[in-house]
């Protein structure tokens, strides 16, 4: 096993295998898809759209389907945020943000279609998403701050959560999330469905093929002898 490819001179920065690996089987994937997407009548920016999306989507799939299989293997300490670490001024600034970034849409929205009829509109219910939004925009805001200027009191292991370079990426889950993830954005490019899937799922394959090599690179899932 090679778990470590090499490290980047100077900054004693590892590359490890694994992540390595998942990468190359990404850009492969990608790549080949938006030469043979022109063949299908899809664009190669479409492809590219798609497969960013695909790539995002699994990768945070594939991690929360290890983080529920495994939960004991974490310190799930910096999601509690009612220990009291959370920074009151950041927590303010992201309450304000989603109400900002609101009147902006809204001015934005006014000015560019003027000559069509507006929807009517539902203050009460605008105004509700508003709160929801703006408190979880808040509590995340004051606890993402409140963890990198305290970042040392919780500990290195307790944010191997995101070490996805160091493995625990499960398939299953990252297929699932990137499906409904693709499966939203070709509905909203109205693309058929049928034909962007005979076109991808090749490539999908041939990624995983190459991810695999980077788990036996990494020390897992390389089977086990048997008496079968």
């Amino acid at each position: 096993m090679h778990p470590k490819l090499w490290e980047i001179p100077g900054l004693n920065l590892p590359i490890y295998s694994y992540g390595f690996m998942i990468m190359l089987g990404f850009l492969t994937a990608i790549f080949i898809a938006t030469r043979r997407g022109k063949q299908a009548g899809i664009s190669s920016e479409t492809i590219l759209d798609i497969g960013i999306i695909i790539m995002v989507s699994g990768v945070l799939g594939a991690r929360i389907a290890y983080l529920s299989i495994y939960p004991g293997n974490f310190n799930w300490a910096i999601f509690n945020i009612f220990d009291g670490g959370l920074n009151t001024p950041a927590g303010i600034i992201g309450w304000f943000l989603p109400y900002a970034f609101f009147l902006w849409w809204r001015k934005r929205k006014s000015s560019s279609s003027s000559e069509t009829p507006a929807k009517p509109d539902r203050p009460i219910l605008t105004l509700a998403w508003l709160f929801v939004i703006s408190l979880a925009t808040a509590v995340l805001i004051a606890r993402t701050v409140h963890l990198i200027t305290h970042w040392t009191d919780y500990g290195r292991d307790a944010f191997r959560f995101f070490y996805i370079w160091e493995g625990g990426l499960v398939f299953y889950g990252g297929l699932i999330f990137s499906f409904i993830a693709g499966f939203i954005f070709l509905k909203i490019k109205s693309i058929p469905i049928c034909l962007a899937g005979d076109l991808i799922a090749p490539y999908i394959a041939l990624g995983q093929a190459v991810g695999r090599i980077g788990c036996f690179l990494n020390g897992c899932c390389f089977g086990k002898i048997t008496q079968l």
